[in-house]
């Protein structure tokens, strides 16, 4: 398989995984996290924050970088949110919420890597 359709693959398992997270919280914010009121509007709170941290770091590294192409841009923030999540993983101490943002992160970001290695030495 070529490393750019890995790279596809696994930054869309990544981003699918992360909008179900979030559609599971609109819907059904008990399946999500077990806390309620306050306490449940600041672990939205953290995730958005995750989440507008890793579009400003991409931005920040597409401004460094004009040549950074979409999939890189996508798998890039893909692989911060997630490894935001498990800090809010961590926060929570819920170990699904660490190990399967691990997992993904570090999927995505192997795929990144050999394709980034590939597209360099073409």
């Amino acid at each position: 398989m070529k490393t750019l359709t890995i790279l596809k693959i696994t930054t869309a398992l990544n981003v699918i995984v992360s909008a179900a997270f979030s559609l599971m919280g609109i819907v059904k914010p008990e399946l999500v996290s077990h806390s309620s009121g306050t306490q449940l509007a600041h672990i939205f709170a953290v995730y958005a924050a995750v989440r507008a941290i890793a579009i400003l770091l991409v931005l920040v590294m597409n401004v460094i970088n004009p040549a950074m192409n979409g999939i890189i841009a996508i798998a890039s923030m893909a692989i911060l949110i997630q490894l935001g999540d498990v800090f809010a993983g961590i926060a929570q101490s819920d170990i699904a919420k660490v190990a399967g943002p691990i997992v993904l992160a570090i999927l995505s970001a192997v795929a990144l890597y050999f394709h980034t290695k590939k597209s360099a030495s073409v």
